[in-house]
């Protein structure tokens, strides 16, 4: 037997002929060698994937003696499809054989693994009274290209740093979503991230609304709610009084707007607001008799009174004439004529007298006074 070794790159015949040692030859044998292409091998996933997601990479051979072929991976798996969770860049190989004994092949898939951004945010304010306007600021660690709030009374937002205004007490968890640009996402859920206390609402009434100087004492209730602090301030400078029903003594006329800030055990606070109107009382007295004689003694026919806003006075004569007038209520009859500016003598005088008090109100008095020296 002769062996000869070939090496053909592509299919090929060969011929054999055998010659004896008489020199005779034999019919020519026909021999074919098939070649087979070589391997090939092809594999691909994706590029990129976020952290704690899957990558499905899937590897394909051709060439050899067609199949069945075997593929194995770096990692030590087997098959020409498979699901990885890497945690990290990796770069997979799959080797491609087959059952011919062609040379093996191998083929790189890099996956790079994206981190998940890490989310969390802050409220402010976290607690206080309805209603409640909070401001909530994103703390991610990347960038967002979109974002979703949950607020926990139904409402949702999807702006970065959103203002929420929370109308009912409770207790409310918020959550927060933030997606990267390469599409990663982060979550996180805050139980009780915002706590909204009850407000506290004040409400009083007084009686009298409206009064005179002669009689300034007003008497406040207190109709508050969710009140454990009051703190009433009565409009005239008298301080502040700590009390929930109280009475309060007004010093002058005027009015004045009474102002009730309430408080509760929370610290939630309200104001309300009341009106006292003090008038001046009108009163008048008129004196009959007096003594002009320079004894600093009731030496001037005076009025006297309180409310008066116009005030006018004549005085007259037995006779009937005019012998006085003053549109002061300070200035009062001395016993002298406005003209001649001479003493009257002991005498009965008429007077009329027209005031019109602070309410608008005219009053007329006619008298007699007496001047006695």
């Amino acid at each position: 037997n002769i062996q000869q070794i070939v090496s053909p790159s592509s299919t090929s015949s060969f011929i054999v002929t055998v010659k004896d040692s008489y020199g005779c030859t034999s019919k020519p044998a026909v021999g074919r060698v098939i070649v087979n292409p070589g391997l090939l091998a092809l594999a691909s996933g994706p590029d990129t994937i976020c952290e704690g997601t899957f990558a499905t990479l899937l590897a394909f051979g051709s060439g050899g003696n067609g199949g069945p072929y075997i593929y194995t991976w770096n990692n030590g798996a087997i098959g020409n499809l498979i699901t990885m969770a890497p945690t990290v860049s990796t770069i997979y190989t799959v080797t491609v054989t087959d059952n011919c004994g062609s040379p093996p092949v191998t083929a790189n898939v890099p996956v790079v693994v994206r981190p998940n951004p890490v989310v969390n945010f802050i409220p402010n304010p976290a607690i206080g009274c309805q209603p409640l306007v909070v401001n909530f600021t994103d703390l991610t660690n990347m960038e967002g290209i979109e974002y979703y709030w949950s607020f926990g009374d139904g409402s949702s937002d999807t702006t970065r740093n959103p203002t929420h205004i929370y109308l009912n007490t409770g207790n409310y968890t918020v959550n927060h979503l933030v997606k990267t640009e390469h599409g990663c996402l982060g979550k996180i859920t805050i139980p009780a991230a915002v706590k909204v206390y009850p407000e506290s609402i004040a409400k009083f009434f007084n009686v009298p609304e409206i009064t005179s100087i002669r009689n300034p004492v007003i008497s406040f209730f207190d109709e508050s709610s969710n009140t454990e602090k009051w703190e009433w301030d009565f409009g005239d400078n008298s301080g502040t009084l700590f009390s929930n029903n109280t009475d309060h003594t007004y010093r002058d006329t005027g009015t004045y707007i009474v102002k009730l800030i309430t408080t509760s055990d929370q610290g939630c606070s309200d104001t309300a607001y009341g009106r006292v109107i003090i008038k001046e009382e009108f009163a008048v007295y008129i004196p009959n008799t007096f003594t002009p004689n320079n004894d600093e003694v009731n030496d001037t026919f005076i009025t006297l009174g309180m409310g008066i806003k116009d005030f006018e006075m004549s005085i007259y004569n037995r006779w009937g004439l005019k012998i006085f007038y003053s549109a002061d209520i300070k200035k009062g009859w001395d016993g002298r004529t406005n003209e001649k500016d001479t003493p009257c003598q002991m005498d009965v005088y008429l007077y009329t007298i027209n005031i019109v008090d602070v309410q608008g109100i005219s009053h007329n008095f006619v008298g007699r006074v007496s001047l006695v020296r």
